[in-house]
């Protein structure tokens, strides 16, 4: 009598948060599971800080498009796959990336205090009132209109989209001279946060690894600029309220 094979149970792709410590922002029961791991995936600097650890390595580094084939590849053969991301996985993070590669329950995710977090705590502001934006690798452009609508916004920052070409591109749009604050390599000992108006942290130079805090004291409102802020050829122009039915008619979404 022939039997179908017996299928094995395989082991969650499991998607750890740490902080600049490396290991040691981890507890032990974190660290017990990174070190059981058989194939550690991350950004070339976060797999530096685990080089003690007797597992594989996969280096992703922007390579994403292959990634979910060969964490696949190294479950089917029965390996414990850990990714270990900077802060928390969950916003802006790999874990958006991989759960649209995994089903359901595949993936496990443990968050470390996001860069984010730690930059409002910072600044002595809250943070559930903010609006939040990644530049990193992204088009600089959504920057000007998330500072114009909103009254406090998060910036993640990259390597091209800094602080500096940030705030030239705020003024030069018209933005009022607004308070910021640029936080550089939080939670690690050489933790900086510079606070100051746009046009001071224009002229600055800042190290990698920073999150940017912008507020607005008079944001406008969602539905459209005041007509003094829009160009128009001899006043020929429509009434704000026009504008205003006129968006919400088209029932545009933020991105549209």
């Amino acid at each position: 009598m022939n039997r179908e094979p017996k299928m094995t149970e395989r082991d969650p792709v499991l998607i750890i948060g740490v902080g600049l410590e490396g290991p040691e922002s981890l507890g032990p029961a974190m660290l017990d599971r990174v070190q059981k791991a058989d194939l550690l995936v991350g950004g070339s600097k976060v797999l530096e800080g685990f080089r003690k650890i007797p597992a594989a390595r996969l280096a992703i580094d922007g390579r994403l498009k292959s990634l979910p084939g060969k964490i696949s590849r190294a479950r089917e053969a029965g390996k414990k796959v850990v990714v270990l991301a900077s802060g928390d996985p969950n916003f802006f993070g790999i874990a958006r990336f991989l759960r649209q590669e995994f089903a359901e329950g595949e993936l496990e995710v443990h968050p470390h205090v996001s860069s984010m977090q730690i930059a409002f705590a910072r600044t002595g502001l809250a943070w559930d009132d903010a609006f939040f934006l990644s530049l990193h690798g992204r088009e600089v452009g959504p920057v000007v209109d998330a500072v114009r609508r909103h009254g406090k916004v998060g910036l993640l920052t990259g390597p091209e989209n800094h602080p500096g070409r940030i705030a030239r591109l705020l003024l030069k749009a018209g933005l009022d001279d607004c308070r910021a604050w640029v936080c550089c390599r939080l939670g690690g000992r050489d933790e900086k946060v510079v606070a100051g108006r746009l046009s001071e942290i224009e002229r600055r130079r800042f190290p990698g690894l920073n999150v940017m805090v912008i507020v607005n004291g008079a944001p406008e409102p969602s539905l459209g600029p005041a007509g003094h802020s829009l160009a128009h050829d001899r006043g020929m122009i429509t009434k704000d309220e026009v504008r205003a039915v006129t968006l919400m008619k088209l029932q545009m979404v933020p991105g549209a």
